[in-house]
């Protein structure tokens, strides 16, 4: 005779020899009793009714205690290195002497949403819950707090046992360390730059991998030349997009028509992904994955509610028409607009409120590198008093540096093409200098900033149209075709 438990299948014999041994072993520590029952200390105590036990003397170290009842609880001569408490109930638990659990430990630090972003995750939350596997779709500009709203949107998931894996998939490298390290300090535990797909092991209940685009891909060009049939099933029970790259959308449908298909939220911003009237993706094979109408906010809603404030543009005509591509062809000409504008933007840099990083875009690949050598003359002579500045080209070809300014120095100074702004977190910009046109996406990604981080400056060295831009998309439906 056999009986199926939570951790495997055990023989009649077994479970009789393992009574007697928690029987000759009462005194034990907890850990040492968990161990003698075959329990698996990272799965099998979450959501568990551990009120009153006295832990002393356990070495409790990988322990997941997650949504656990540890009300009256002692940890008091317990080992709770690596222990996990997240979302627990710990009423008049005793802990270790010097040891308080923090609100990330305990998955209690919420960021404080607006009313605007509780609504759409509300509204992103249900799309989720209207059918089984569930699909919601949310266009939303820059600023507005994307990952602040999918963790809300994954901690409501959790809370309401709808939520037991997820795998979040990030076009760049550097987009997926950061949305890691925020989800991370969100409370959520999580994996990223592993090769997850290629562990083998399936994702436990709970854990969420960060992945990049591009490292699914090579997985599902792995499986596909196996000679062996193969069913795809990744085995998470939700996989979120953080965009919908063009590129990509044969993979995500792969995904979306797993043999056990996977609830999808996937994000996109304005401009990126063409929708239609009624908000839904004009891409046949995306719309029917997500036949539901994308949640949206318009730049004006997010200003209105005072989640967004718009940059401050100066725009200061004659200094230089196009100076990656002069009329002429010229290249003194070039060269000549390129250090009238890096003496400017030094001044203003050096005359900035705050010590914050900046960027210039520049249109031409071959003007980026010629750009960063002027602005190190320029800074050599001019001098930055007790700031250190430092020019890094990103582009096609230059690819050295940090690819978001969130670990950058406040001196840096990026100068890029408008082609690697698709990739590239702008956020720290307190100061950017515009010489040429750029599209409307990139437009609204540097125009707008978070209502809590102080007033970008740009300053459009083209012309005036950036600034009539930015006042068009303020007053724009993204619903309009």
């Amino acid at each position: 005779m056999k009986r199926q438990t939570d951790t495997g299948v055990m023989s009649e014999s077994k479970i009789t020899e393992t009574l007697h041994q928690l029987l000759n072993a009462d005194g034990a520590p907890f850990s040492e009793l968990a161990a003698i029952a075959g329990l698996k200390p990272a799965v099998d105590f979450r959501r568990s009714d551990m009120s009153g036990v006295d832990f002393a003397g356990s070495d409790l170290t990988g322990f997941d205690f997650s949504a656990a009842d540890l009300s009256g609880a002692s940890f008091v001569g317990a080992l709770i290195d690596g222990t996990r408490f997240w979302r627990a109930r710990i009423n008049d638990v005793a802990w270790p002497e010097g040891y308080t659990p923090s609100t990330h430990e305990l998955g209690t630090a919420k960021t404080v949403l607006s009313k605007l972003q509780t609504e759409i995750v509300a509204r992103l939350t249900h799309s989720l819950h209207l059918s089984d596997p569930g699909r919601a779709l949310a266009m939303l500009p820059d600023g507005v707090g994307r990952t602040a709203i999918l963790a809300a949107v994954l901690r409501n998931l959790w809370e309401t046992s709808d939520l037991g894996s997820a795998l979040i998939l990030t076009e760049a490298i550097a987009e997926r360390e950061q949305l890691a390290d925020r989800l991370q300090d969100a409370g959520f535990q999580v994996r990223s730059g592993e090769r997850a797909f290629d562990s083998g092991s399936p994702p436990r209940n709970g854990e969420f991998r960060v992945e990049t685009f591009g490292n699914l891909h090579r997985h599902l060009q792995d499986m596909a030349k196996r000679s062996d049939p193969h069913v795809l099933n990744l085995g998470f029970s939700h996989v979120v997009l953080t965009s919908v790259p063009q590129r990509r959308r044969s993979d995500i449908a792969a995904l979306a028509y797993q043999d056990e298909a996977p609830s999808m939220l996937a994000f996109t911003r304005p401009f990126y992904d063409k929708v239609d009237a009624d908000g839904r993706l004009t891409d046949e094979k995306m719309r029917d994955i997500f036949s539901t109408p994308a949640v949206t906010c318009s730049f004006e809603d997010a200003m209105r509610s005072g989640v967004l404030q718009p940059a401050k543009v100066t725009a200061k005509r004659g200094v230089l028409n196009n100076a990656a591509a002069s009329k002429r062809g010229d290249v003194d000409d070039t060269t000549s607009a390129m250090n009238e504008v890096a003496y400017d933007f030094v001044k203003e840099l050096n005359d900035f409120a705050f010590d914050v990083p900046a960027l210039i875009v520049i249109p031409e690949v071959e003007a980026v590198e010629r750009l960063v050598n002027i602005l190190d003359e320029v800074l050599h002579f001019v001098g930055s008093g007790d700031r250190r500045r430092t020019p890094i080209p990103i582009s096609s070809r230059h690819r050295r540096g940090p690819q978001n300014l969130r670990h950058a120095d406040a001196g840096t100074v990026f100068v890029m093409t408008p082609q690697m702004l698709d990739g590239f977190d702008v956020r720290e910009a307190g100061l950017i200098g515009v010489m040429g046109k750029v599209p409307l996406r990139h437009v609204a990604k540097l125009a707008f900033t978070h209502a809590d981080r102080p007033m970008r400056t740009i300053i459009d060295y083209t012309d005036d149209t950036f600034a009539d831009a930015v006042a068009s998309l303020a007053q724009l439906d993204l619903l309009s075709p």
